[in-house]
């Protein structure tokens, strides 16, 4: 891997306004004696910047998952598309898969994609890389949420209080599908924060959204001396303690972002192996005693899998031995991501001979004509036009079973519920935190039913939102979250003694179950270990808190949408893989609509470095760009009016 000064080397400052040709820059401003620097000029030195004060705090702007462009560049020719998102309408979707599905390389840590040999995966440094996901014809798409991100608030903060890019206005991009604590991102991050010091002579303010929060908080307890360069960090909708019952869904039956246009196929290739899921799940360290978890329903005669993870390679076949590969055929293109998943299925044989020849047929259908080639296999499958494509390719029909449609199946098989929470069976990721009823100020719990207090009821019909202290309002939405449960015909919570009968089992196990050893399913989406029990110990780590206090906390909590607390599948199953063809019902709580209000009221700082922690009405990927919302984000900045 090249250093940073070896990747930024072409990078030249200069002080007057001009063209640099063949070389990449930002505006260049000559304002009163500053240099301008392109966003990701980290070799340069800054002594002699460092007397240019700014009178304005050096704001780094973090984006969270999916926000951040992503664009893949061919090892051996330079050339770069768009992994995400590409502005072809025909190609963004399938460019995912071809270039952001991959595995989670055991040894290093590191999430690669399949294609990783033959191209790498970068982030868009800068504010470019996030102000909006895509540009050009995709934009006109209506239904697509994720287009504008910071772009607008950019052009505000620029307007509005003279900000310039890239001088005292910055944005940290990243590989989001890594786990937040990865090294090499850590790294680049540091080098911005100190550059943003240096380059204004100020502490920054860093406003972190969503994962990038979390990204935020392990710099912070890895770095105990943050407050030197860190004056302030704004919190934007952060998953401090796991993000919903979506994230539980997302390895099973995926999940989308709650973009129609995007299969739930294309995002659990990315997200199944990856490093992100293990940072958005529930801390084993966690405040609250509810948490979201999943729960099924099991026939009498379901097919119990032992308490063991699955041999998933090594079946054998002669029809591995009539298989060949042509790379040429791809003229120094990087290659299919359907040939890079065929030669590592064949290398490590990893479908049952009953599979093989279909799946084959289909990865060779494709890939480029001549890059695969079959011996001795004159099948001829029929697939539908939609299944040629690589991000429909391997989609499965997710079915929607309505409560009485589920019960009299239940009945008829009598069914028996099942729980499942985030832990790993014997590792360094245990079960220690198992859902309880915590002493909360609203609620008790009397002849095994839970009793809500008048208080609790009086703020419920008055829809408070401003409460006497932090620690009433964190109880009120966690007691809230009890109060959602008792109002959801769906699941074993009749009463809290019922819910306490159940045995809460592994997650992890789970998506282990789900995806059959010797199936596809368990080649494009195999789970790994060490992302978990890698995330497990960064995210309890303890937060180091500044002796000086001259540093400060704030944290914008969204809430008002109803966000998924529990998945549940009502429909009962006979073995863990049919799963994948159920479409779950959700127990709704309080937050954003993607992340539970009382994860983001799971900050670890403590009130004498808080500065406020205030809940809005919003909706997690389009608060950045709501107007109604920049006011209150600079108010916290510490740069705008105050927000009442």
């Amino acid at each position: 891997m090249p250093s940073l000064s070896e990747i930024y080397s072409t990078y030249t400052p200069f002080t007057q306004i001009g063209q640099l040709s063949g070389k990449i820059m930002s505006d260049v401003h000559n304002q009163e004696g500053f240099q301008q620097f392109d966003a990701t000029d980290f070799s340069n030195q800054f002594e002699y910047i460092s007397e240019n004060k700014s009178n304005l705090p050096p704001i780094i702007l973090v984006p969270g998952i999916a926000g951040s462009k992503l664009k893949a560049i061919n090892r051996n020719t330079g050339l770069e598309d768009m992994a995400w998102i590409s502005d072809n309408i025909a190609k963004a979707f399938g460019n995912i898969c071809e270039y952001m599905w991959g595995s989670m390389n055991e040894e290093t840590g590191v999430f690669e994609s399949f294609t990783n040999k033959y191209s790498k995966i970068e982030p868009i440094p800068g504010i470019q890389g996030c102000d909006y996901m895509v540009d050009g014809k995709l934009t006109q798409q209506a239904s697509l949420q994720l287009v504008t991100y910071w772009g607008q608030y950019i052009k505000h903060l620029c307007k509005t209080y003279g900000y310039i890019e890239n001088y005292n206005l910055f944005a940290f991009t990243y590989d989001w599908r890594q786990m937040s604590c990865e090294q090499e991102s850590q790294h680049k991050f540091h080098t911005l924060i100190q550059r943003a010091k240096q380059l204004t002579g100020r502490r920054a303010t860093i406003v972190g959204h969503s994962l990038g929060g979390i990204l935020v908080e392990h710099y912070m307890k890895t770095h105990p001396d943050y407050e030197q360069s860190i004056k302030r960090f704004v919190a934007i909708c952060v998953p401090f303690d796991g993000s919903s019952g979506y994230i539980n869904q997302a390895q099973i039956t995926g999940y989308n972002l709650q973009e129609e246009m995007l299969t739930n196929t294309v995002s659990k290739g990315v997200i199944t192996s990856g490093g992100s899921i293990p940072c958005m799940i529930p801390i084993t360290t966690g405040k609250f005693g509810s948490h979201s978890q999943i729960f099924i329903r099991k026939t009498k005669d379901f097919e119990e899998k032992k308490d063991k993870e699955q041999k998933d390679t090594g079946f054998q076949s002669p029809i591995y031995d009539n298989v060949e590969f042509n790379i040429k055929a791809f003229e120094g293109a990087t290659p299919s991501v359907a040939f890079c998943i065929a030669k590592r299925i064949c290398k490590h044989k990893m479908l049952k001979n009953e599979t093989l020849k279909e799946e084959l047929v289909k990865l060779q259908m494709l890939s480029k004509s001549g890059s695969i080639k079959c011996k001795k296999m004159n099948l001829k499958h029929k697939f539908n036009v939609d299944s040629l494509r690589i991000d429909k390719a391997f989609e499965k029909k997710q079915l929607i079973y309505s409560y009485d449609e589920a019960n009299a199946i239940a009945e008829k098989t009598d069914a028996q519920w099942a729980t499942f929470s985030w832990w790993i069976p014997n590792v360094h990721f245990p079960h220690n935190r198992p859902y309880s009823y915590t002493e909360n100020m609203f609620i008790e719990l009397k002849d095994g039913q839970l009793v809500f207090s008048q208080q609790f009821q009086t703020y419920l019909q008055n829809k408070t939102t401003v409460f006497p202290t932090y620690e009433e309002m964190r109880q009120f939405y966690q007691a809230k979250q009890y109060y959602s449960e008792t109002l959801n015909k769906y699941g074993p919570w009749q009463s809290p003694l019922t819910r306490k009968g159940l045995t809460e089992q592994s997650i992890y196990q789970l998506v282990d179950f789900v995806h059959e050893p010797g199936t596809m399913d368990r080649a494009l989406y195999q789970i790994s270990r060490k992302p978990y029990n890698d995330a497990h110990i960064a995210r309890n780590l303890p937060m180091p808190i500044p002796q000086k206090q001259k540093f400060k906390f704030y944290s914008i909590v969204g809430r008002g949408n109803p966000t998924p607390l529990h998945a549940v599948y009502c429909k009962p199953v006979k073995k863990y893989s049919e799963l994948q063809y159920e479409q779950p019902h959700y127990v709704y709580a309080e937050g954003d609509g993607t992340v539970l209000t009382t994860s983001q009221l799971s900050d670890p700082f403590p009130e004498n470095v808080v500065g406020e922690r205030r809940s809005t009405v919003c909706t997690h990927f389009e608060i950045v760009s709501d107007e109604k919302q920049w006011p209150l984000f600079d108010y916290f900045i510490g740069i705008g009016k105050e927000v009442k």
